[in-house]
């Protein structure tokens, strides 16, 4: 056992005399706090802020563990075994003229009995610095890559190629639904069969508006869709029956009846009128277009009002012109010029000038030479039937 304690005596003397080596250490608020390492850890204190700062140990091995079961160790091993505790003392140099000097005092006994070197200075009474972080900022990653502008590439490939597939495939399927849906139409047609007409005639347009196709037989397509469906959905009472009925159902059941029926018989019906319009001198008062056709049942009377586009095209001047057209019941309500005044309101969305004399006669109207004229002209302005 006196061979091992002769060995770590040994050691321990080495280690004692082993030279000291420096530190630095960068403080949070920037400056930098050097000294001497010591045989133990030790707390240096930045003299600009007062942060404490831990500095190692020369050595971080730790030293030999006497057995309490021996006798005390003589004065030199014991003097050997103790170390200084040296306290850095920064540069007076790099102490800031506001701060006030710390207090230092000569080296005296501890209460353990080892000799210091330096009382402890005391920080200033400051508000505690904030922790600064060891990780540094995180690197922002770059939303352009290469790999991203490859697959994006890819996505845009592949988009593109479905998208034309499916166009083609529809432009197939059209082209196919005219051919047949025309000639079933015409066999419906044959059979005085107008809703089933109506029906492939509006397969028809369907077809021609996936196309694109704004031709002239295009154009002959399209307006007969209209005249056919017009014909197969037309009132199921004229003007003047709807004029007596509204008058009587307000009379007798009130307001809040006639529209409720009117909302579930009418509306949506198409109507077929041939009447004399004209240009209003005053379009600031909400109507550009007069339309004489006037409705009388008993002491009611009534007017159609409607600023439809398809009169633009055929109605100049402040001169009356007859007009050949088709539109749906928008609404049937009372003028607020008096109780017997009511007003056929037509929807302009679905009005159109009508141009083939050989569908109105499939719904039983007389077509005399002027009418035909009327027709020529009206087709002329269309474009169709040429």
């Amino acid at each position: 056992m006196s061979g091992w304690r002769a060995v770590a005596e040994k050691l321990l003397g080495r280690r004692a005399s082993e030279p000291a080596s420096s530190y630095e250490i960068d403080c949070a608020c920037g400056r930098k706090v050097g000294g001497t390492r010591g045989s133990t850890e030790h707390v240096a204190y930045c003299v600009a802020c007062g942060t404490a700062l831990f500095v190692l140990p020369q050595s971080v091995y730790p030293r030999p563990r006497a057995n309490p079961a021996e006798p005390a160790a003589s004065p030199k091993t014991d003097r050997a075994r103790r170390k200084p505790v040296v306290i850095s003392e920064p540069p007076v140099a790099e102490r800031p003229p506001e701060a006030p000097p710390p207090s230092q005092r000569e080296s005296g006994t501890a209460r353990n009995g080892l000799r210091t070197g330096r009382e402890l200075p005391a920080p200033p009474e400051q508000a505690s610095p904030q922790p600064r972080s060891l990780a540094g900022p995180r690197p922002r990653r770059r939303i352009v890559t290469p790999v991203r502008l490859v697959l994006a590439g890819v996505a845009a490939v592949i988009s593109l190629t479905v998208w034309w597939s499916l166009r083609v495939a529809a432009h197939s399927q059209a082209e196919r639904t005219i051919v047949t849906a025309s000639r079933l139409a015409q066999q419906a047609l044959e059979e005085n069969d107008l809703a089933q007409a109506a029906r492939h005639f509006q397969e028809v347009r369907q077809a021609l508006d996936v196309l694109g196709r704004t031709d002239s037989r295009a154009r002959e397509m399209r307006q007969t869709a209209d005249e056919i469906t017009a014909s197969a959905e037309l009132a199921r009472s004229s003007l003047f029956d709807i004029l007596h009925e509204a008058a009587a159902t307000t009379t007798r059941s009130g307001k809040a009846m006639w529209d409720d029926t009117f909302r579930s018989s009418y509306r949506d019906e198409w109507v077929l009128i041939d009447a004399h319009v004209t240009r209003t001198a005053e379009p600031a008062s909400g109507r550009k277009f007069s339309i004489e056709f006037p409705l009388a049942d008993g002491a009611d009377r009534a007017v159609v009002v409607g600023d439809l586009a398809c009169f633009e095209r055929i109605v100049q001047g402040g001169s009356s012109q007859r007009v050949i057209f088709a539109a749906q019941l928008e609404d049937v309500v009372r003028d607020a010029g008096g109780e017997k005044s009511w007003q056929f309101v037509l929807r302009p969305a679905t009005a159109f000038l009508w141009a083939a004399p050989d569908n109105l006669e499939r719904i039983g109207v007389d077509v005399d030479d002027d009418t035909r004229r009327l027709l020529a002209d009206q087709s002329g302005l269309l474009g169709v039937y040429q």
